[in-house]
């Protein structure tokens, strides 16, 4: 199983100026750490949780195991699915056309495929303002953790991430 973003959000889930607030910085000196620590902390969520917080487009690259069945519900990796760009056969290098897409999770083959590349949209929202709040302090309590140099591991926002992965697999 492999997964790329193909083509990213142009846009950072949170603006520099909000993560300075949240640090309580003023100085613009530390501008460009702030958005690697950004991004890093985005990414290190979104893959946590496997939840795309801003529209990006992932390919996923999906082996059948063994046992075969005629209809294949596949779970994608990053959700919530949004639509399907391309789906093909890599066994015979053919375009696959009879598919949906299932409560924003799983993408369902209706024929026996083995080797299956997904290319698809997946985010919460299409812009930073229109993501909850709630992810967005998440974001920033973890790019805190990276900015400070703290030890991830043992840092509150990874308790907190913690009941967000629990909650999520209800």
């Amino acid at each position: 199983m492999t997964i790329d973003v193909i083509e990213d959000s142009p846009y950072l889930a949170v603006s520099v100026q909000e993560m300075k607030q949240f640090l309580n910085l003023q100085d613009d000196m530390f501008n460009e750490s702030i958005i690697n620590y950004i991004k890093l902390a985005t990414r290190f969520v979104e893959r946590t949780l496997g939840k795309s917080f801003l529209l990006k487009t992932y390919k996923y690259v999906w082996k059948q195991p063994s046992e075969a069945s005629i209809y294949q519900a596949v779970k994608m990796p990053m959700t919530p699915v949004k639509t399907v760009d391309k789906l093909t056969d890599l066994t015979m290098n053919n375009r696959i056309r009879r598919y949906t897409i299932e409560m924003e999770r799983y993408i369902c083959i209706n024929d026996l495929y083995y080797h299956v590349e997904f290319i698809y949209k997946a985010g919460m929202a299409e812009k930073p303002e229109d993501l909850d709040t709630e992810y967005r302090n998440l974001i920033c309590m973890v790019a805190q953790a990276f900015f400070e140099d703290k030890d991830i591991a043992n840092h509150p926002s990874m308790e907190l991430l913690k009941c967000y992965k629990e909650n999520l697999s209800i």
